[in-house]
């Protein structure tokens, strides 16, 4: 781990703006990173941390793995600190790679052609600005898939493009939104070749470029994270939603296309070879499965693994059955079931021992799938593990019949996709913009605590809230007017986060909070006007945290609120701490990350019963 050294007292900031520093190293201290990168467009560079940080007078640490921006000129940096620009073989083990190329500080580069081929292919390209096909309306697109300019502003109908301006617009969109992002946040990203990039650039495009670390992508996300080099096709082939026969087979040959670009193959070449594997949703079924092990053929006999090797294959093998409680006696198996129940979503990281939570999630994967073995680990369960994909999990069966607040509400986040924790004792925080506590919508205006904090449970299968309190998930008049932020006031965006960690929030007043730990995307609120629509969107670690609004009244927010999810009073959150404390999951490790559901009321009024 390299060590740089402040020359001079020297800010760290969540974005490219000075004034938004929200830490600092003083002089003569040293900070610990796993890499710094030039920004590449100015003169300020990328860091992130290789632990938790605290900076003097701080009420919490930056976590470990956090980015911040700041001054290289301000600090004594040794070569080995300069992000390495190594090319990797795609199946490579880590163990063998070769050693790496010299430190340098490298080039911005251009984007490499392999980006274009893959994306274009697959959007399709189109000089009239045209609506969106589900909707009817927005948003609007153009060209290879964009529905923004270079200058932020937003596609409309009855614009047109040459096909340069198109080419060159899309270029840029994947550069800097893109490629850009992925660098900053997907580890190892300097020891992948352009080929691997741009495979992950291409599943970016398709599914958000904050796919990595977020709700639903655990499983690409922990074979990045762990540098399982080989395993990344099978991964990328999970996300090809197998439930929807309209896309199943254009999203199969796309994601077996990126394969191929992984492990090497020319884009062109890959193209063609998925359209030749991929023509039904079977086919691509049975890849997934190929490329996950499942349909291979099984390895010539050898004897019995020892307890410390025993794995899933070799549970369904030899037909062995062991208890729940002797799994903890074999690390590799233990170590396999919570890795498969992490993607199932089933348990949340990092995990540690086989013990009591890990034992649940085994448990409600065996209810679901009907495996028929509640307190063993036998072949069926087995097979299930290694052949289920999320996609193929069957949802916990709910009672949501009472038709109250707390049903409406999970519901609402099923139908969105959403996570829902109905685990023994498992919190759901959720906050429901412009809804008053007796579950009433308001006319949400600006600068007011009417937004809706609420911690859902489930009691024998039922939602019940265990807490509501008033809030705000808006920052009010004096940050939108004044924000510390030059690109503007932040507003969270709606949807679902996993994002936050027990910690303490504030220096003048510091209390224990939710503080941010990971990524979330919020609107810039740039042209002060309290609303989302139009804003651009940026994503990055903000102190988007979990407060108290310091007893203020109800109708003026003042300075409590900059951007955070802010409950009005100091006992109102204090019970809401100790409730989301309560979680088992939070008691089995202190470093949970607790997710976390922004939504807006009226939508929620709107949409209909799940059937």
């Amino acid at each position: 781990m390299p060590f740089i050294t402040a020359l001079e007292d020297a800010g760290l900031s969540p974005d490219t703006t000075a004034a938004a520093a929200d830490s600092y190293v003083p002089a003569g201290s040293q900070l610990g990173i796993d890499w710094i990168r030039p920004d590449g467009e100015g003169i300020l560079a990328v860091v992130r941390l290789a632990g938790p940080y605290t900076y003097p007078g701080a009420g919490a640490a930056l976590p470990k793995g956090a980015l911040r921006y700041l001054n290289p000129a301000r600090f004594q940096i040794p070569d080995d600190a300069w992000w390495r620009e190594v090319a990797a073989p795609a199946t490579a083990n880590p163990a063998a790679s070769p050693s790496p190329a010299p430190a340098s500080k490298p080039a911005s580069g251009r984007l490499p052609p392999e980006v274009a081929t893959l994306t274009r292919h697959y959007e399709g390209c189109r000089l009239e600005a045209y609506p969106d096909p589900r909707t009817g309306g927005e948003p609007i697109t153009i060209g290879w898939g964009n529905t923004f300019y270079e200058d932020g502003s937003r596609v409309r109908l009855g614009d047109r493009l040459t096909q340069a301006e198109a080419d060159a617009l899309h270029d840029h969109i994947v550069h800097q939104h893109f490629w850009k992002r992925q660098a900053a946040r997907i580890p190892f990203w300097a020891e992948m070749d352009d080929r691997q990039r741009a495979a992950l650039c291409s599943f970016a495009y398709n599914l958000g470029a904050d796919f990595y670390g977020s709700e639903g992508f655990d499983t690409i996300s922990a074979t990045l994270r762990d540098r399982d080099w080989a395993a990344v096709p099978a991964a990328l082939m999970l996300y090809r939603n197998p439930r929807d026969p309209g896309v199943v087979v254009g999203l199969g040959r796309r994601r077996r296309a990126e394969g191929l670009v992984w492990m090497g193959v020319d884009p062109a070449e890959a193209i063609r070879r998925a359209e030749r594997e991929v023509n039904s949703a079977p086919d691509a079924r049975r890849l997934a499965e190929t490329l996950r092990g499942v349909a291979t053929p099984a390895p010539a006999p050898r004897g019995p693994a020892s307890k410390s090797e025993l794995r899933l294959q070799d549970v369904l093998r030899q037909g062995l059955v062991i208890e729940h409680g002797e799994i903890p006696d074999h690390p590799a198996l233990a170590t396999q079931i919570q890795q498969r129940l992490i993607a199932l979503q089933l348990l949340e990281p990092p995990t540690g021992a086989f013990g009591p939570l890990s034992t649940a999630a085994l448990r409600s994967f065996q209810k679901r799938m009907n495996s028929g073995e509640e307190n063993v680990l036998g072949a069926t369960t087995a097979k299930l593990l290694i052949e289920t994909s999320l996609e193929e999990l069957p949802q916990p069966a709910l009672d949501l019949s009472a038709g109250d607040l707390a049903a409406r509400t999970i519901q609402y986040m099923r139908r969105k996709g959403f996570q829902v924790s109905a685990g023994p004792g498992e919190r759901n925080i959720v906050y429901v913009e412009g809804m008053n506590p007796d579950g009433t919508l308001n006319d949400d205006s600006p600068n007011q605590f009417n937004d809706l904090r609420l911690v859902i449970a489930f009691e024998e299968a039922r939602p019940k809230i265990l807490g509501r309190w008033e809030a705000t998930t808006e920052p009010g008049s004096h940050y939108t007017h004044k924000p510390m932020n030059d690109r503007g006031a932040a507003r969270i965006r709606f949807g679902q986060y996993r994002a936050w960690q027990v910690g303490v929030h504030g220096n003048s007043d510091p209390h224990e909070a939710l503080v941010q730990a990971a990524p979330v995307t919020v609107h810039r609120d740039a042209n002060k006007d309290f609303q989302r629509p139009g804003d651009l969107e940026d994503t990055g670690l903000f102190g988007i945290n979990q407060h108290w609004g310091y007893d203020l009244p109800r109708n003026d927010i003042d300075t409590a609120s900059a951007g955070c999810l802010v409950g009005r009073t100091r006992d109102g959150h204090r019970e809401f701490m100790r409730l989301v404390k309560q979680d088992p999951r939070y008691r089995a490790d202190s470093r949970f990350l607790f997710s976390t559901t922004v939504i807006a009321g009226d939508d929620l009024n709107r949409a209909p019963p799940l059937p």
